[in-house]
């Protein structure tokens, strides 16, 4: 049986909150974490900068 609380099983955003105590924070690990877990959708909007525009516009066309 799955234990679903196991850190190797947490998504990427989820483990912002490693980082986070009751009383203080590491701000720092926290926002390099952050960096880390969005630079994948970064690149992905690279690439298809031009047909995420394309399918944007074309729907929002009426007529």
């Amino acid at each position: 049986m799955l234990n679903f609380s196991q850190d190797a099983l947490k998504t990427l955003p989820f483990s912002v909150m490693n980082f986070a105590g009751q009383y203080s924070s590491d701000y720092g690990s926290q926002f390099a974490v952050m960096v880390l877990t969005s630079i994948p959708a970064i690149i992905i909007y690279a690439i298809f900068n031009e047909k995420i525009t394309k399918g944007v516009t074309t729907g929002a066309v009426k007529g």
